[in-house]
């Protein structure tokens, strides 16, 4: 079994050469070592959770998101920077039908938009049909989701609008109908 010092000395991993220059860092494990490694590593790392989390600088509630606080976030973009990171802001409980869902550019570059009732247009890059089909499983129901974004501003033809870029999701329940 590999120890720490066992690993500082490189008799768990093997001796192997480095091929970089002196300023350059880099490890190299010999191919029977592979095991041993993943072994050690699966252990030390067994408690660590890679569940995606996300500090919230303002939580909305899915009834009452205020589209003038999106657009006043957005609008301080010019003090974000070292040391002072993008805030992401969460939408918790929203009920979402699917006539509020949509997916653009389908063949070409996926993105699911959602139009809140207040006209908030939330915009998921990077998606798929699959993804969308998780947004709007029936015709006649709703998803309730959490939302975790980031505030923006869309300007189009002069007028200019609040948006939220959805960073991350989680689907709470499923309603097949809507009465």
């Amino acid at each position: 079994m590999c120890s720490q010092q066992r690993v500082r000395d490189s008799q768990c991993l093997g001796k192997s050469r480095s091929y970089t220059h002196a300023s350059a860092f880099g490890a190299g494990i010999l191919s029977e070592k592979i095991d041993d490694f993943t072994q050690y590593a699966n252990e030390k790392l067994a408690n660590i959770s890679y569940d995606p989390s996300y500090e919230v600088d303002f939580i909305f509630d899915g009834s009452d998101v205020d589209t003038q606080v999106i657009a006043d976030i957005a609008s301080m973009r010019s003090l974000w920077g070292k040391g002072i990171d993008e805030p992401y802001v969460a939408i918790k409980g929203l009920s979402l039908p699917a006539s509020r869902v949509q997916l653009l550019s389908p063949d070409k570059k996926p993105t699911i938009k959602i139009t809140l009732p207040n006209g908030l247009s939330m915009l998921k890059f990077f998606s798929s049909h699959e993804e969308y089909s998780r947004f709007a499983p029936t015709k006649d129901g709703y998803v309730s989701i959490d939302i975790v974004g980031k505030c923006s501003l869309n300007t189009f033809r002069g007028v200019c609008e609040p948006q939220l870029f959805i960073e991350d999701y989680q689907i709470t329940d499923v309603i097949n109908y809507c009465f």
